[in-house]
């Protein structure tokens, strides 16, 4: 298991918009730091510890120092904040310091919100019971509430079902220890008398932490809220304490939404003489349901529908009972004897939080129409399944059908081998019911064949026929060299042209019209008209000598040839004199059938030295009289090289002794190099040795030697 991890990424803002408050409308504002900065951070990593996954830290000590292992029995961070704090003064067994938090102004959508937290110290275990009590809360103040702390605040880190303020004392290895996690050292945990028993010491550092907590807030939607989430030393400011807020976990309650039904259906049809109408108001999604919900609404002037003409009047609001997630009210149709278009019912619940949109919903009255099922013509191929249904028009949704084979789907499977019919009884949702007649009529088993025989370029479209008989719409599957293609459907035009772009054999597998699986018959053959090119290659012999060669190998195609090449060559089936280097190539033949090839014509890769030898020249004597003529040891290079750089140029004497030496030099035309001096002093006349190694352009070394003559 990995350690919790901190970090301090976000701005105080972005850790309650982005990471605390829960949903996209999040109404908070006025967000405000409390203390030192280095108390107020993200962590994460903690699913598997704390059982909140990641979110807010707030600590009285650097937030770094929750990170695991807990290898210290007293963490602590000063930051040297002796004023207290509004709130924790009032609660707290001794004075108040390094008071840090976040405070912010929330507006709810709902009468209740939530959060859920984790208090953790290094007060654990061995100051249970004593003054050095470090204080947490979190203190919320606004209309409707009337409690003991600053501004008529009340403190909601209590426990469940009793009221108490969770801190050090009441949460422990002794009190209310189902709410307590251990991860004392072991020093502590035995000055403590406790047995050790830690949890998660290479995890994180403090001693000991709750259980993961729920905070509930009452409140009256749509006000203006304060909360400040701090926490303190007390007594001393040694050993850190921090609460872990979860993320997105500040459920500031969500919107009602409002849906449109009928009695005994999902559709939003009610019908005059036969059902009535229903409004469904649901809670929002994880809303807090243990209270009563009240939803106010209104008729929206759009709707054409009139109140104690085409239905009964409703009232102006609805109240979701408490445990419950939603409310139906009832719409009752009054009917008339008028032939009217379907008339519209809207019903709107508007919120005052701004930030929440309308919900709406339309509930339609129609008059009923009488019910009719009707059949389209079909015929069938003896012993082959098919499928009938009616449609159905009219009447009031949901439909319930009975056929004269008792069967009771909308839709019936059957096999015939004469003309029938089959009737159905279709009753709707008012209870009124029709007859439906469908005629089945006999057909022969149609057959698809297949037909064609084609020739193409490599990329160019060929077309196949598939001649049909039966009644559309046809479908058919078929084949290339074996492989089963993907059907091709809903085929009205007969002959049906498809096209073809794989050389190769075609052949239909599948066959079927409108009612039957038909016979697939036929073989359609594409063959290849193109141009095959083929080619070998001669590399140069030296590198930067323009003699490598290619000779191309044209095969199928309709000759004549017309042979393009991107560059000038001597001859187009087998050009010589040839550089290193990309050949582009394009042959089409008399058909209009194009091959384009791409040669690489390679540098050599097993040149002799003597490619080398040609490529620089070094004289064989040099007379350093300084009368300006062959004063120097000079090294001379052809125009076009491979040599890169000279990586080493030593010069000996008879004796073996190195009199000179360069290294590391681009070549150029000519290099001069050794006036003939060593240690300040001309040498004497004589015979030298000259060394030189040489990186090529491929990245290969060669070294190369000589004579030298020093003449005076």
């Amino acid at each position: 298991m990995d350690s919790i991890e901190t970090a301090f990424t976000f701005t105080p803002e972005e850790l309650i918009i982005d990471h605390f408050v829960k949903g996209s409308c999040q109404n908070v504002s006025n967000i405000q730091p409390i203390g030192n900065d280095l108390g107020i951070g993200y962590f994460s990593n903690g699913e598997d510890i704390l059982g909140l996954s990641k979110g807010l830290i707030i600590s009285t000590g650097n937030i770094e120092d929750a990170v695991g292992p807990n290898d210290d029995i007293g963490t602590t961070t000063t930051f040297d904040n002796i004023v207290g704090d509004v709130d924790l003064d009032i609660s707290s067994t001794s004075f108040v310091i390094d008071a840090t938090g976040i405070e912010f102004d929330f507006i709810p959508f709902s009468n209740q919100v939530t959060f859920k937290y984790v208090f953790a110290s290094e007060e654990y275990c061995e100051f249970v019971g004593t003054i050095f009590n470090d204080n947490f809360g979190f203190f919320v103040s606004g209309p409707g509430i009337n409690g003991d702390f600053f501004n008529d605040a009340i403190n909601v880190a209590t426990l469940p079902n009793s009221g108490e303020y969770v801190s050090i004392n009441n949460v422990n290895h002794i009190s209310n220890s189902s709410f307590y996690v251990k991860n004392e050292l072991e020093a502590d945990a035995t000055f403590c008398g406790t047995p050790f028993a830690a949890n998660y010491l290479d995890e994180i550092e403090f001693d000991g932490f709750t259980t993961p907590l729920k905070a509930t807030i009452d409140v009256i939607p749509c006000e203006t809220y304060h909360i400040r989430l701090v926490v303190g030393d007390v007594g001393d400011d040694k050993l850190d304490s921090a609460v872990f807020l979860e993320a997105k976990s500040f459920d500031l309650g969500g919107e009602v939404n409002v849906i449109a039904k009928s009695e005994g259906s999902n559709e939003p049809i009610a019908y005059e003489n036969c059902r009535n109408g229903e409004f469904v108001f649901t809670r929002g999604v994880n809303t807090n349901i243990s209270l009563p919900l009240q939803v106010d609404f209104t008729i929206s002037p759009i709707s054409d529908a009139i109140e104690n003409v085409d239905f009964e009047a409703l009232p102006t609001s609805i109240t979701i009972p408490a445990n419950q997630n939603s409310f139906v009210l009832p719409v009752n149709i009054l009917p008339d004897l008028l032939v009217e278009t379907p008339e519209r019912l809207r019903l709107e619940i508007d919120f005052d939080c701004d930030c929440l949109a309308s919900s709406q919903a339309d509930l339609f009255i129609e008059d009923l129409v009488e019910m009719e099922g009707t059949f389209e013509e079909i015929y069938v191929c003896p012993g082959q399944e098919f499928t009938i249904g009616p449609t159905v028009t009219g009447g009031a949704a949901p439909y319930a059908f009975i056929w004269n084979t008792s069967a009771t789907t909308q839709f019936l499977t059957e096999t015939v081998d004469e003309p029938t019919h089959f009737t159905v009884t279709i009753t709707d949702g008012c209870g009124d019911t029709t007859l439906a007649i469908a005629g089945v009529g006999i057909q022969n088993q149609p057959t698809g064949t297949l037909s064609g025989e084609e020739q193409i370029c490599e990329g160019d479209t060929a077309f196949l026929n598939v001649e049909m008989e039966g009644n559309p719409p046809w479908s058919i599957t078929y084949t290339v060299n074996g492989l089963e293609q993907s059907t091709i459907q809903d085929i009205y035009n007969n002959p049906f042209t498809f096209p073809v772009f794989e050389v190769g054999v075609y052949e239909l597998i599948d066959f079927e019209d409108a009612y039957c699986e038909g016979i697939a018959v036929g073989f359609g053959n594409v063959n290849s008209n193109g141009v095959n090119l083929n080619y070998t290659f001669s590399p140069s012999s030296c590198p930067g000598v323009d003699d490598g060669s290619i000779i191309l190998n044209i095969t199928d195609g309709v000759p004549p040839f017309n042979i393009l090449w991107d560059k000038i060559v001597n001859d187009e089936i087998n050009p010589t004199e040839l550089a290193a280097g990309i050949y582009n190539i394009s042959v089409t033949d008399a058909n209009d059938c194009l091959v384009t090839e791409t040669i690489e014509l390679p540098n050599p890769e097993n040149y002799t030295s003597d490619c080398i030898k040609d490529l620089f020249y070094v004289p064989n004597a040099f007379s350093p009289n300084e009368d300006g003529e062959n004063d120097f040891f000079t090294i001379h290079f052809a125009p076009d090289n491979f040599i890169t750089n000279l990586k080493n140029v030593k010069v000996f004497n008879r004796w073996g002794a190195l009199v000179f030496e360069n290294n590391n030099i681009l070549p150029n035309s000519s290099i001069t190099l050794w006036d003939g001096n060593f240690k300040g002093k001309r040498m004497n006349a004589g015979v030298f040795v000259w060394v030189i190694e040489v990186e090529l352009l491929d990245g290969g070394n060669q070294i190369f030697s000589g004579d030298l003559s020093l003449i005076k």
